[in-house]
């Protein structure tokens, strides 16, 4: 995924209580997540080299605001908006592959 959408409101209201680095790590770690567009992995060192931090400035933020899951740390909201886009996605191929939108009747 290219871009997310970023609400900068609920954003400021869950991290003012984070520190400069902390909410460094959590913009890394929401960015890989969706590049990826699948959990983070729950390989600490991994995920030092990936966002150029030492995990003390990320082990709280994932504590909390992602999960530890089989698959990885998972974030909830992230989750969502990748499930809507995947969703949109499929239907602009589907549209696509029929070539596109309709024409307009003028």
């Amino acid at each position: 995924m290219k871009w997310y959408r970023f609400e900068i409101d609920e954003y400021l209201d869950s991290t003012e209580h984070l520190l400069d680095s902390e909410d460094l790590a959590y913009r890394r770690l929401l960015d890989m997540y969706y590049i990826t567009e699948t959990p983070l992995p729950n390989d600490i060192r991994l995920l030092e080299v990936a966002i150029r931090l030492n995990k003390e400035e990320f082990e709280r933020v994932l504590e909390e605001f992602f999960v530890l899951t089989p698959d990885g740390y998972r974030h909830h909201q992230a989750d969502m908006w990748l499930k809507k886009r995947i969703h949109q996605r499929d239907i602009n191929l589907q549209a696509g592959l029929k070539g596109g939108r309709r024409k307009k009747v003028v």
